[in-house]
């Protein structure tokens, strides 16, 4: 760990800072400091830029984007595959494939080379709400998809009762919500362990 000063309204949050150059490392870390904010590590290669995130889980991670291999937007896409992390693109460059590139990668903000320090914590704070709100957002989603594949179990499942004990769809549906109250389980659980059964019995299963 580089160290940290605590002042600033950065304090508590961990950085990781990806340059080759060592004059702009050192640069960043001493306003990084300043403001508060904990510097993990400092990487001057692609490579160890992935191994460096995945060990010190920063929550934000200034990252250059032409690096020794992987250059920075390669290695902040292989970071966001395993360690969502705000990343912040520090670059000279804002080329049309740059900036696709960027959007590929996950990258949340830019800071344009040569950078202004006093941009520094403003694109952090930005980026990290960013980010805090796209999680929330995949979260929604996947807690709707979820929703959305239960609906279509417990579906299937009065569909079989149904039409082995020939009772109407309101039949079905109390008998299960009976099942889920007698034995303490959800609604998609109890219709899991019909269609499991159903299953058995024809020989679906091994």
């Amino acid at each position: 760990m580089v160290g940290n000063q605590k002042r600033g309204s950065g304090v508590g949050k961990t950085v990781l800072i990806v340059d080759d150059d060592p004059a702009i490392r050192l640069v960043l870390t001493k306003s990084l400091l300043t403001l508060g904010y904990t510097v993990v590590a400092a990487a001057e290669t692609g490579e160890e830029a992935i191994q460096l995130a995945l060990q010190a889980r920063p929550q934000i991670i200034l990252m250059d984007a032409r690096i020794p291999a992987p250059d920075g937007l390669e290695a902040s896409r292989a970071i966001n595959e395993h360690h969502p992390t705000t990343i912040i693109l520090v670059t000279a460059y804002s080329d049309a494939e740059t900036i696709e590139r960027a959007k590929e990668a996950g990258i949340m903000a830019f800071m344009r080379k040569p950078f202004d320090i006093e941009e520094l914590q403003p694109t952090i704070e930005i980026a990290l709400k960013r980010f805090e709100d796209l999680q929330m957002l995949r979260g929604a989603v996947r807690e709707l998809e979820g929703k959305l594949e239960h609906r279509k179990v417990i579906e299937r499942a009065k569909g079989i009762l149904m039409e082995r004990r020939k009772i109407t769809e309101q039949e079905a549906f109390n008998q299960m919500r009976r099942l889920s109250m007698s034995s303490r389980r959800p609604m998609h659980e109890v219709a899991e362990a019909i269609i499991l059964g159903i299953q058995c019995l024809q020989g679906d299963v091994p």
